[in-house]
């Protein structure tokens, strides 16, 4: 495809309307992925899970993050090795965790991840307009239908593409128009009038008469699946959930593994790499061929908050699996050959992972949000990984891999009380120990220059802006994650309407919530051509200053409440997407009471409830903005719009 950016005159807007009355937003996609947890947010999703490809279930929305998702997932970074993934999702789902966010701890499929290229894929969405004889609405009739891929969570997924340069193939003022029209927006509705009239006299010349579109129903209330739970007297919290439906038992094991170490980011990402490497009776290939045997298999991946041990098993197998896990947590050898050639392929996948502008971007990004904290420091250094032993990995594989405060979640079509014996009676010799202190209290966020990573000869610039959030438990929470999905957390979101239909800047604009054991943060990403970027980044705090200064409409907030709670039911339709959602959510003190009580906590947010949120939360002013670019073609525009401090690209530039 060409690349046509369109740079029109930036003070100039598309009808009076814009500010005046908001269009309510329709035509949102459907997530069907039932990975990491819900739709707008994730359970940050690590740069080390998606460099060393490890995981458990995608991630959703969460933990997203995130998709433990992804939900811890976690959100959402760049993807770059194939996996043995994250586990947001712990993002997410991405975090696995609410409509409209992903709340699992991020795992690629969750195991299986993008090659090192896939940061820079360009991922175009379809669209599409056909004419049948079945009755349409106005909104197709006007050439309005719009597909994107889409997180557990509901959000799109994220994506670093070369192709944001490129403007999209569908005629975009015709989209935007015809969503107005179909809403009754504003005097775009005059404008467009004929355009759907004559769709829906195309239709009733066919013989068939036009129906109206069914007002939504109330919220319903979710039907709570069997479960139990119990906390041995090791710490480890024991959960065990039915969902019938085919033979297959989902594990996750979450064991909290932050702390403050500098050099601890090498040693755990490369215990994540090793911990299936062999045992004190088992070599690596044994233990493979016993999982193979049962049609089993499990994975690790690791990140700043926790370690995540994932995986699948037949239910016939569960008692056999559960003591194979056992024999991994208590007995793992760590080899020094396999830790070497495991060592030397990590150094490779993480020189390949700071050549990509989605990898050093988010660095950039997080230095600037986090500062010292260890948050800043995701990936570790070539020489820090170069530097471990297979005797530091034992070390920290005792000190640090305990039951205390780690969360079992078995989610399949068994019997919840006896699951619990079973798992107890694998697991109770695990022996205890002092867990894991909790990551130290996010730093707070001051605003200040636009921070611009150089990258000589870039042909696109990728723009991020960070700002503050709140976690799932807190009651402010709802309000934030419906105005977050209005403002960019789906594919038919104003910041996808502006500046991917309306200018052609971009093809994946998109914000979030990253949801981590020390707090929630909001982000919001695009790439753009290198000529467009000071426009773009304009109209990005355009977007976020009039969701701060105007309320949104009565019905755009219940456009994107039902897309919150429909992706937070999508989110844990399957056993994997359930397994991830809850071991995100329980990684932050929550139960599956949140997934039955969310979706009413949704219904009760008040246009004023929105507004307070977007007023606190998206106000440009509170929020900090880093860009990697070329700094010579860029920086003149850019000092145009405030302050700007310059920085070299890459880890050279951490404190």
């Amino acid at each position: 495809m060409t690349a046509v950016p369109r740079v029109d005159d930036i003070p100039a807007r598309d009808g009076a309307e814009d500010e005046a009355q908001p269009p309510a937003e329709h035509g949102t996609a459907a997530a069907a992925n039932g990975g990491n947890g819900t739709a707008a947010d994730t359970d940050s999703a690590t740069e080390s899970d998606l460099v060393t490809g490890t995981g458990t279930d995608v991630d959703p929305a969460a933990e997203t993050s995130g998709t433990e998702d992804g939900t811890d997932t976690g959100a959402a970074g760049p993807q770059i090795e194939t996996a043995i993934e994250t586990g947001p999702a712990d993002a997410g789902p991405a975090d696995a965790g609410t409509a409209g966010e992903p709340v699992t701890d991020t795992e690629p499929a969750d195991a299986g991840s993008a090659g090192a290229g896939a940061a820079d894929a360009a991922d175009a969405p379809a669209t599409s307009a056909e004419t049948t004889a079945e009755p349409v609405s106005a909104a197709e009739a006007a050439g309005e239908l719009a597909s994107d891929t889409e997180t557990a969570d509901g959000e799109p997924a994220p994506t670093e593409v070369d192709a944001g340069v490129e403007a999209p193939a569908e005629s975009h003022s015709g989209g935007r128009a015809g969503r107005r029209a179909a809403n009754g927006g504003g005097s775009s509705a005059a404008v467009t009038g004929a355009s759907a009239s004559t769709g829906a006299a195309a239709v009733a010349t066919s013989g068939s008469p036009v129906r109206a579109v069914p007002e939504l129903g109330p919220v319903g209330r979710p039907k709570q699946p069997a479960s139990a739970e119990r906390t041995l007297r090791s710490g480890l919290r024991l959960i065990a959930v039915r969902r019938p439906g085919v033979p297959l038992v989902e594990l996750r094991l979450r064991v909290p593994f932050s702390g403050t170490t500098p050099t601890l980011p090498a040693r755990s990402m490369l215990l994540g790499e090793t911990l299936l490497s062999g045992t004190a009776s088992r070599s690596q290939v044994e233990l493979a061929a016993a999982l193979q045997t049962l049609g089993a298999e499990l994975h690790a991946s690791v990140d700043a908050d926790r370690l995540l041990i994932g995986g699948t098993v037949l239910r016939t197998g569960l008692t056999t699996v559960l003591g194979l896990l056992a024999e991994v947590l208590t007995a793992a050898s760590y080899p020094s050959r396999e830790v070497a050639g495991e060592r030397g392929r990590l150094v490779e996948r993480l020189s390949i992972a700071r050549s990509q502008p989605s990898v050093l971007v988010r660095e950039a990004l997080r230095r600037r949000l986090f500062g010292n904290h260890p948050y800043a420091r995701e990936l570790p250094s070539v020489e820090d990984v170069g530097a471990v032993s297979a005797g530091q990995l034992r070390r920290l594989h005792a000190e640090r891999v305990l039951p205390g405060g780690s969360v079992l979640v078995l989610v399949g079509d068994v019997s919840p009380a006896r699951v619990l014996d079973q798992m107890e009676a694998a697991l109770g010799d695990w022996r205890s120990g002092t867990p894991a202190r909790p990551a130290p209290a996010l730093p707070a966020i001051e605003p200040g220059p636009i921070v611009l990573a150089d990258r000589p000869g870039s042909v696109q610039t990728s723009i991020r802006l960070g700002g503050s959030a709140v976690n799932r438990a807190d009651p402010g929470y709802p309000a934030l994650q419906l105005v977050n999905l209005a403002f960019g957390g789906n594919f038919s979101s104003r910041l996808v309407e502006n500046i991917r239909e309306d200018k052609g800047y971009t093809y994946g604009p998109h914000s979030r919530i990253d949801h981590a054991a020390a707090g929630s943060t909001l982000i919001i990403d695009a790439d753009v051509a290198t000529g467009v970027t000071a426009p773009a980044l304009l109209e990005i705090w355009y977007e976020l200053g009039r969701m701060a200064t105007l309320p949104i409409s009565a019905g755009e907030l219940a456009d994107v409440r039902q897309y919150a709670v429909g992706t937070l039911a999508l989110s844990v339709a399957s056993q994997s997407g359930l397994a991830s959602t809850l071991a995100a959510l329980a990684g932050h003190g929550l139960s599956l009471d949140w997934l039955r009580e969310h979706p009413r906590r949704l219904a009760a947010v008040t246009l004023e409830d929105a507004f307070a949120a977007a007023s606190r939360y998206l106000a440009p002013a509170r929020m900090v903005t880093v860009l990697l670019g070329d700094a010579a073609e860029v920086a003149g525009p850019l000092g145009g719009l405030g302050p700007v401090a310059s920085e070299p690209a890459g880890p050279l530039s951490q404190p």
